[in-house]
């Protein structure tokens, strides 16, 4: 999920859709998810309190696509850093180790703990198809230069008719493989220079901590609903959900979830990892 963007811009943009792809899923998930704390703490949704809006759910799928094609842009030509897309998630799974062992320490019922597992190691569902895809990258890599735009074509026909686990990997590789067949055109061409950059601060700055934020930025909702929930319900934060006016309140909490999520990249110490 990171690549050192290039300098050419035939590079920036994917740089940019990889930026702006990740920011929807982060957004989506952080004013749609939302925790009650008003007895023992549960997980809900916006969409059940405004019905109308569930079709936004498929954007973080929608998105997330983006990033599987991205993705297989950026192994075009440069291979899979296993120890650095390794190394967060280690980094996160060890922390969660930890937090387990704390909210069984403080009396969180087994319901409680199972849904904040569930909201904060989320981002896994779709994590481990893309560093399958990208373990097996050169593989890939032959077959798209053999067959071109085709293998994703038949990725895509094979994840319509297989109903097992391995239709949702292909439904995945669709993207993946279109983005890897995309790269090998353009990137043949115009190879990526390393540790060159284009495009603008922010852009690079998310790219280059994509697969942490992508990791972490649940964990930030987990951290606010169980931070606060001693002050009782705050509206937007760690209340259930009414409409549109808990929405705008949870518009409010943005900046602040921002702030723990850079924290808790910094602190993790991770980047450069796609």
């Amino acid at each position: 999920m990171n690549r050192s963007p290039g300098t050419s811009p035939l590079h920036a943009p994917v740089d940019a859709l990889t930026a702006a792809a990740l920011t929807v899923v982060i957004l989506e998930h952080w004013l749609s998810t939302a925790f009650d704390t008003t007895s023992q703490i549960s997980v809900t949704s916006l969409l059940k309190a405004m019905p109308p809006w569930a079709p936004a759910a498929w954007l973080p799928q929608l998105a997330l696509g983006l990033l599987f094609f991205a993705g297989g842009y950026s192994r075009a030509t440069v291979a899979w850093p296993a120890g650095q897309m390794l190394r967060p998630v280690v980094t996160f799974l060890l922390a969660w180790g930890g937090g387990l062992v704390v909210l069984l320490a403080n009396g969180f019922s087994q319901d409680a703990v199972r849904q904040i597992l569930a909201t904060a190691l989320a981002p896994l569902t779709y994590l481990i198809p893309y560093l399958l895809l990208a373990a097996i990258s050169p593989f890939l890599r032959r077959l798209t230069r053999r067959h071109g735009w085709n293998t994703a074509l038949a990725a895509g026909v094979a994840a319509a008719v297989i109903d097992d686990w391995l239709g949702p990997m292909l439904l995945w590789a669709m993207p993946y493989l279109l983005g890897l067949a995309w790269g090998q055109t353009h990137l043949r061409l115009d190879p990526l220079p390393p540790g060159r950059q284009s495009g603008s601060r922010l852009v690079t700055l998310i790219n280059r901590f994509a697969l942490p934020l992508y990791l972490w930025h649940p964990t930030t909702l987990v951290l606010a609903a169980l931070a606060t929930a001693r002050f009782g319900p705050i509206a937007g934060l760690n209340d259930p959900p009414t409409g549109p006016s808990w929405l705008l309140a949870r518009l409010v909490w943005l900046p602040v979830l921002t702030t723990v999520l850079i924290g808790l990249v910094v602190l993790a110490g991770t980047g450069r990892n796609r």
